[in-house]
């Protein structure tokens, strides 16, 4: 079953994995718990998925701002 969680993990997998190390808790070794406890833990976003999560955040605004810019009657914005 460690192997199983292990290869869930690692395939992105992590519920499939934190749901195959609760329900076979009893029959893995306590020192083997707790060394594959960490892996089912949600990692920090990558910093492409930050700076696109963020860039989504302010698509509205980007878009406004373009729109603006389109209507100037000034040519040094445009």
């Amino acid at each position: 079953m460690a192997k199983q969680v292990i290869l869930a993990c690692m395939l992105g997998k992590k519920n499939y994995g934190e749901f195959l190390l609760q329900k076979f808790r009893d029959t893995l070794p306590a020192p083997w718990y707790e060394a594959l406890n960490p892996l089912t833990q949600p990692a920090f976003p990558g910093f492409g998925r930050l700076v696109g999560s963020v860039r989504s955040a302010l698509r509205p605004l980007e878009l406004f701002l373009k729109h603006q810019i389109g209507k100037s009657e000034f040519a040094a914005i445009k």
